[in-house]
This record gives structure tokens, sequence and C-alpha cells, in this order.
């Protein structure tokens, strides 16, 4: 039986490339592998290092980040309801379709780490070997504060999953915790 709720999966390679699957589809072929729903082949100029999929609006959109320095937003509402159709049992459309960036800004000094999206999809937070992470408000990008204090690149950052923090751990062996909206460590 179909999965209650198709659900997509992201994934990002050292050739900048970004795909979407859905997991709950059949194989293409008998004991075969899923073929992509939707791909952007030059998501990056340069390996994608760093996404992360809305939470709430499921299938509306991820956020991807790179060694271009780069984070970028792209609208995947087209390849959810192709993941519907293929957790039904439709095949997944060929050739896969096309992804669309809607937003899209430098936003570090050197390769981008990590990304992940607030519980309440209203920010992300960026992390760099530049030594900060950054805020930013979606759908649009708009820049929010820099957390700065790591002395080292920023290898990962988090939100919690009810509290309105951020947590950070750099190169520096340190992990910190930033408040909401302001970027105050605490």
């Amino acid at each position: 039986p179909p999965h209650p709720r198709p659900w997509l999966l992201a994934s990002g390679g050292k050739d900048g490339s970004l795909a979407l699957w859905c997991p709950t589809a059949p194989p293409d072929v008998p004991g075969g592998s899923l073929a992509p729903l939707a791909t952007s082949p030059t998501a990056h100029a340069g390996p994608l290092t760093a996404l992360a999929l809305a939470r709430r609006a499921a299938g509306a959109w991820v956020v991807t980040g790179g060694e271009d320095r780069m984070l970028r937003l792209w609208d995947t509402a087209a390849a959810a309801v192709a993941a519907a159709a293929a957790a039904a049992g439709a095949a997944a459309p060929s050739p896969p379709l096309p992804l669309t960036s809607t937003a899209g800004t430098l936003a570090h000094d050197k390769a981008i780490n990590a990304v992940d999206v607030s519980p309440d999809d209203g920010l992300a937070v960026s992390a760099s070997a530049d030594r900060t992470a950054r805020l930013w408000r979606l759908p649009d990008l708009v820049p929010g504060p820099v957390l700065r204090g790591h002395r080292r690149g920023v290898w990962d950052a988090r939100f919690a999953p009810a509290d309105r923090l951020v947590a950070t751990a750099g190169g520096d062996a340190v992990i910190r915790l930033w408040a909401l909206p302001d970027g105050a460590c605490v």
C-alpha cells in the first residue's frame, strides 16, 4: 500500500547537483533503484555541502549551501506532487522535473558546512568555515544576525526542537547556544 504521506529525500553532490527522491515509491525496475523526481545539475558552482528540507510545509522547498559560499532556496512543490503520485504507484517523471531556485545569496566568506531550518519554517541557519553562523528569514533568505564567537570554522548548526535556540559546533571544540531572534550567545 502507498505510504500515508509521501515524503521527499534530498541529496547533493560534489559536482554541485541537487536531486529529490521519493523513498516510498516502488523501484523503477524490480530489485533496482529509484529514479530522481526532480534535479538541478548545477545547483552550486562546486560541491553542494549542506541542505535542509522545509519541516512544516512538507515538500515546499529545500535550502542548500555549498563550497561556493552561496545559500539557495529551491521550490520543490512540483516534486512533492510527483512524490505523491509515485508513492501511489505512478512512474517517476522522465526526464526528472527541473528544480528552480527562488532565492539565493552570497552568505559567507568561506564554504558553508551546514544548514538547518527552524521548527516553524520561519528561519534558516547556515554554518561556515569562516568561523560564523548566520540566521536567515525564510522564504526570501533575508539576512539576520551573524553568530560570532567560534575561533575556528563552524561545522554544524541546529535549531532546538521547541525552544528558541540554535546550537553551533566549531572546530575549536566548543558548542555554543544562541538565543533567537537576536542571536545573543547564552
